[in-house]
């Protein structure tokens, strides 16, 4: 049992370095946001993504007839 787990964490250890090293971390400046073609959210003050920052979306207000 103990030459099971054993086996299980080695083959474990030398998976995860080679995943963890096909991703890039996440800019944590303004300058580093925009280096990587990203959008920088100065409402979240993080770097946001490739993608555009989402505005919500709002409806004219009907006005009344008085």
């Amino acid at each position: 049992m103990l030459m099971r787990v054993l086996a299980a964490v080695l083959m474990t250890a030398a998976v995860v370095p080679a995943c963890a090293a096909e991703t890039t971390p996440q800019p944590l400046s303004r300058a580093d946001c925009e280096k990587a073609g990203m959008q920088w959210s100065d409402n979240a003050n993080v770097c946001g993504g490739k993608e555009a920052t989402a505005k919500p979306e709002t409806k004219p207000e009907k006005h009344k007839k008085k």
